[in-house]
């Protein structure tokens, strides 16, 4: 992981768990997001989803665009260099 990722990765994983409800559980460990992890790996919903990336919209001062949220194929790496490319 360079680039910054590590740092976005631990932003991610702090979005979702702080948006999880009991009923929401990911299917890959939070702990092993990677760059080719994509948000259809975690089968979240679309709450925990958007909830997931508000510490890097936060951090970052940008805005995440939807179609790359409601996107269930992106990988985290390609939303990472959507962000990376505007900071």
């Amino acid at each position: 992981m360079t680039n910054g990722f590590e740092e976005f990765r631990r932003l991610v994983k702090k979005g979702i768990e702080e948006n999880l409800t009991p009923s929401i559980i990911p299917r890959v460990s939070l702990d092993e997001l990677t760059e080719e992890t994509t948000l259809g790996d975690l089968d979240l919903d679309s709450i925990t989803i958007y909830g997931a990336f508000m510490p890097i919209e936060e951090r970052y001062g940008l805005e995440i665009p939807d179609d790359y949220l409601n996107d269930k194929e992106i990988s985290l790496g390609k939303i990472w260099n959507y962000v990376r490319e505007r900071i």
